[in-house]
Order: structure tokens, then C-alpha cells, then sequence
């Protein structure tokens, strides 16, 4: 039921965008309203992770459905082009933690054998919510009003979270016994500021060249520049600076994981082309 809102909220609002870019006449911010909900998705992917490995399992996916609801009423309750791109990177925020922690109580829970039917029938739903979150969204913003795309995540969520209370049983985990400070730290705030930036100056990029500035712009060129930096940043903090880095360098050397990630872009990229 999470995995299904997560992929709805990211899909829906296909159709409702046109709708909310003339209510709120800012046809230069329209591309924030998508990708501000998927650009916080993907920068706290590697600090959510870390979460799911040092904090209860059953208590993130929690504050990950009160994260993402707060971030849908911040949106349905928008009253300019601002605050909705803001709801949208609080339920971008939110849906990052749903979804690690989706994988990670199948990792925990769930027999080898059985991992990869379950991974296929979260994948399945993802998928399906491509083709449902539309069509939906058209429906919602022709008969009621596009709040309405924000306001139905609110009763999935109040069904989703007591069915996790009484349902889902998680193993203790050995590094639930870190101090409340160390697993602060763990989470590495710095390097996740220093990711989000580089991919915040790369949209800046890709959405003012050609549009608002020529590709040969020196601002384009510059969040270009901008972007690669702070990626090198980032690389160079996981690799030489932080002890507790997100990626172990066995994992960052190791073949199947560089080929697996590589597909897996080119893959998403062809998918949300």
C-alpha cells in the first residue's frame, strides 16, 4: 500500500500540471512540480538507507508515512507555485524512506527463496501506478479540483500505517545499541547536502538550457560545472573523509554492482524519458 502511494504521488501529477501551472501562472517553475518530488526521492536514497540499518525498521516506515502525508497537505493546502514545490520535496523526502524501507523489510523478513516474488510484485505496483496515476489525475482535476491528487494520499495513508503496527515483525538489529548521537552522525548530513546540491544544480541545468538560456549560456555552463564538482564532493568525502561512508569501497570496486547500477540508470532513463 505505501510502494502503491509513492509510485501514485510521482505519476498523478502528469495531467494535473498544466491545470496548476495556469491557477498558479508559473509556467517557468512547471518542471519543479515533478522533479522536486523526484530529486528528493533520489538525494536521500543513501542517508534513508542508512536509517533502515541503525533505527527500527517499523518506526522509519512510520515517520516516512507521517513525512510523506505532512508533504501531501503542505501541497493539496498550496497557495502559490512555492510552498507546492516545497510539499512536494517534503513528500519526496517522505517517499525515499517508504521506499528503502519497503526492500528492506523484504531483505529482513522474507526467505531468499521467496525475495525475488515479492520484489516483483513491489515492482509490479510501481508500475502499475505509471499507468493508473494519470489517467486519475485527469479524472481528479476535470471533476474535482487537482488538490485532490494530494488529498487521496491522506486516507491511504491512515489504512496504511495501523496495518503496519499490528502486521509487520522486524528482528532487533545489533545497531539499534549505537548512541542516539552516533547514529546522528552515521547519517551523514554533510555529504547528503553536498549530493542534493549537485543534482538540484543538474536540473537547473537541464531545465534552463535551451528553454530559458541558450546551451552555450555560461549559467547553463555553470550549474553544469557546478554539478560536477559537487558530485566529485561527494565522492570525495565517501571515499577518503567520512568513516562511516554510505558505500563501502569493496562495494564501489566490486563489477556486478557497477554493471547492475549502470543498467539500472540507463534503464530508468529510457523508462522516464
Amino acid at each position: 500500500m505505501a510502494t502503491f502511494m509513492v509510485g501514485l504521488d510521482g505519476s498523478i501529477m502528469a495531467t494535473a500540471i498544466p491545470h496548476i501551472t495556469s491557477v498558479f501562472d508559473s509556467l517557468d517553475q512547471a518542471g519543479w512540480y515533478g522533479s522536486s518530488y523526484l530529486l528528493a526521492m533520489a538525494a536521500l536514497q543513501p542517508m534513508c538507507g542508512r536509517v533502515y540499518v541503525d533505527f527500527d525498521v517499523k518506526r522509519a516506515l512510520l515517520c516516512g508515512i507521517f513525512v510523506f502525508e505532512i508533504g501531501s497537505a503542505l501541497c493539496a493546502a498550496a497557495t502559490s507555485s512555492f510552498m507546492l514545490i516545497i510539499g512536494r520535496s517534503v513528500a519526496g523526502g517522505g517517499a525515499s524512506l517508504l521506499f528503502n524501507g519497503a526492500f528492506t523489510v523484504i531483505g529482513t523478513s522474507i526467505p531468499l527463496n521467496k525475495r525475488a516474488i515479492y520484489i516483483a510484485t513491489l515492482s509490479s505496483i510501481f508500475g502499475l501506478t505509471s499507468i493508473i496515476g494519470p489517467l486519475l489525475g485527469g479524472v481528479i482535476v476535470d471533476q474535482l479540483s487537482w488538490r485532490w491528487c494530494f488529498w487521496i494520499n491522506l486516507p491511504i495513508g491512515a489504512v496504511a500505517s495501523p496495518a503496519l503496527i499490528l502486521s509487520l515483525q522486524t528482528p532487533c538489529q545489533s545497531a539499534s545499541k549505537l548512541s542516539w548521537i552516533r547514529r546522528i552522525i552515521r547519517l551523514d548530513l554533510p555529504s547528503t547536502l553536498v549530493l542534493s546540491g549537485s543534482l538540484v544544480s543538474l536540473c537547473k541545468a537541464l531545465q534552463n538550457g535551451g528553454a530559458v538560456y541558450s546551451w552555450s549560456n555560461v549559467r547553463v555552463w555553470g550549474f553544469f560545472l557546478g554539478s560536477g564538482l559537487l558530485l566529485g564532493a561527494f565522492i570525495i568525502l565517501q571515499t577518503f573523509v567520512c568513516k562511516d561512508g554510505f558505500f563501502p569501497r569493496n562495494i564501489l570496486t566490486n563489477r556486478m554492482v557497477i554493471t547492475s547500477t549502470v543498467f539500472s540508470l540507463l534503464f530508468s532513463m529510457a523508462l522516464n524519458a
